[in-house]
């Protein structure tokens, strides 16, 4: 069932792509048999019928994860006060919001530095992050290695 949502997931573009490769996502982490490649944290989405304003926030994130992003900008977004937007995001979703974005740059961060040559700090600036020291100690916390053995251990294992 999984692998044929993810089979349309090239066809589907949008907020319906952005649900769908959550929904897949979640799927995946309430399974049994998986194992994960690169702990970065729980990206699952709890999608349920009345997410708009989730749905709504994951999108302004896709658009605008390289820029600042403040709880102010997302309760704008959504008509809720900041404390009502983090408060509302982690009942949906079982994590607070700076968290999700955090990691949401972190996979950016991850792609990018597989993909490409690019120094780790240009990478990091644009992907949102604003502080190289504070992100390394998070990419390391979250990895478990910095981000150039990191990018080290999977170019070498790619060979």
């Amino acid at each position: 069932a999984i692998m044929k949502r993810f089979l349309e997931l090239p066809k589907s573009s949008g907020i319906k792509g952005v649900l769908l490769f959550f929904e897949i996502l979640y799927d995946l982490a309430c399974s049994d048999g998986y194992s994960l490649i690169a702990p970065v944290g729980d990206q699952g989405i709890n999608i349920e019928t009345d997410s708009k304003r989730v749905a709504k926030i994951i999108s302004y994130v896709h658009q605008n994860y390289m820029n600042r992003i403040t709880l102010d900008d997302i309760g704008e977004l959504v008509k809720m006060s900041p404390e009502g937007v983090s408060r509302y995001f982690k009942s949906k979703t079982r994590q607070t919001f700076l968290n999700f974005l955090n990691n949401y740059r972190l996979n950016h961060v991850i792609d990018r530095m597989v993909k490409t040559d690019d120094f780790i700090s240009e990478i990091c600036y644009s992907c949102g992050f604003n502080n190289i020291s504070n992100f390394n100690r998070f990419f390391k916390k979250k990895i478990g290695m910095t981000p150039s053995e990191y990018r080290t251990h999977i170019k070498t294992s790619m060979k």
